[in-house]
């Protein structure tokens, strides 16, 4: 059976160990699923993706279920990909007896600043990431994120660092490089997360919200996009709701109706810069 969506997004907890520049402020308390509560949210949505990313925001590496999250997908044939900062790597998954059952973990290396709250230097972090990738890197697929393209930032020392490594070169630099098997570089702009407060405004667009992805926040909470990290598009709870009610009431499919015929009809959406560059 074709599974409608190509990921879901759960939010297994809202909470960071750092405060990175470019992760927008939220505006909700700090949230942890339970185990109880994710198995919940899986039973629900299993029929529907093969692929679960554990995060919206927050840093997933640091929950204290994480292992038994894993194992319910892993038992469901399902595939877990996990998004962390890559501080302290080693503490967070040496203990983690299913981390050979995760499918991708992708090491946002823009998290690095230097006033980072472990107090680290750019050398330390990545050589501490290198052990992590040389121990795990033909055990699941690694992508190394550096989304800062279009800010001032540190990569040409990164790059540098793992250049002498392996066989690229900064100037070879494009959206993806295969380092080797299951290591990639990825390289993007930073984006702008949507606000209802943002300047920018558009009408028309698209979005792969609802058709490629949706998410579902620490609370419960479903929204169309993995960058709706307040939650202002609240489609329904999973903890109340089923999943087909969700995805079938009159404001989801108003906004599916809409993207299809080119036209954002929230205005968190209207507001997005990010779908502009999307639209068909």
């Amino acid at each position: 059976m074709k599974k409608r969506f190509k990921k879901i997004y759960v939010e297994i907890t809202n909470y960071c160990d750092m405060n990175c520049p470019f992760c927008k402020k939220d505006n909700r308390s700090f949230k942890t699923m339970t185990k109880e509560n994710f198995n919940e949210i899986l039973e629900k949505t299993a029929d529907f993706t093969d692929y679960y990313n554990l995060y919206v925001k927050g840093e997933p590496l640091i929950h204290k279920d994480l292992d038994d999250i894993t194992e319910m997908l892993w038992k469901k044939n399902k595939n877990t990909v996990l998004s962390t900062n890559g501080f302290n790597i080693k503490e967070k998954t040496e203990n983690l007896r299913m981390l050979d059952k995760i499918y991708r973990i992708n090491i946002s290396l823009h998290s690095f600043t230097y006033d980072n709250i472990y107090k680290k230097s750019l050398d330390s972090y990545l050589k501490e990431i290198l052990d992590f990738i040389t121990l795990y890197k033909n055990k699941f697929y690694i992508s190394l994120r550096l989304w800062n393209q279009n800010v001032e930032n540190s990569n040409k020392e990164i790059l540098d660092f793992f250049r002498t490594i392996y066989n690229f070169t900064p100037e070879n630099v494009t959206n993806s490089i295969k380092i080797s098997d299951k290591l990639y570089f990825n390289f993007d702009s930073r984006f702008e997360w949507p606000s209802a407060e943002s300047s920018h405004f558009t009408e028309k667009g698209f979005c792969y919200g609802l058709r490629d992805h949706i998410a579902v926040l620490s609370d419960g909470k479903v929204v169309p996009c993995c960058l709706d990290s307040d939650g202002i598009i609240n489609l329904g709870n999973l903890y109340r709701e089923n999943f087909s009610d969700i995805l079938n009431n009159k404001r989801t499919l108003k906004i599916y109706n809409g993207f299809s015929s080119g036209n954002a009809v929230e205005l968190l959406c209207k507001k997005c810069s990010f779908k502009d560059h999307l639209r068909k």
